[in-house]
């Protein structure tokens, strides 16, 4: 299991930085990696018996103009947390190709 987070951590740190965010302070890395299992863990455990959590959740369209997204209760939860434990980086520019 602990490869596993390491693996993950490594993941989402290359993410974080191609992307231009950060961890908001006093938050770290790993309690987003942790977090993030756990939300996926009990929805994946609970879809067995409980398969709403599989029911799409149409949404609005951050487009003007088009038609609605479609999401997931997992999808919504993810950003949700991510929202909560990430910030754009002032500092970060564009890596390298």
């Amino acid at each position: 299991m602990e490869q596993e987070t390491e693996e993950t951590l490594e993941l989402y740190g290359l993410i974080g930085s191609r992307l231009g965010f950060r961890m908001r302070e006093p938050l770290e890395l790993r309690q987003l990696a942790l977090v993030l299992c756990a939300l996926g863990q009990g929805i994946a455990m609970r879809m067995n018996f409980f398969p709403d959590y599989a029911d799409p959740i149409p949404l609005p369209s951050p487009i003007d103009g088009q038609p609605d997204v479609v999401w997931s209760l997992a999808g919504r939860g993810v950003e949700a947390i991510a929202m909560a434990m990430l910030e754009l980086d002032p500092d970060w520019a564009p890596p390298d190709h």
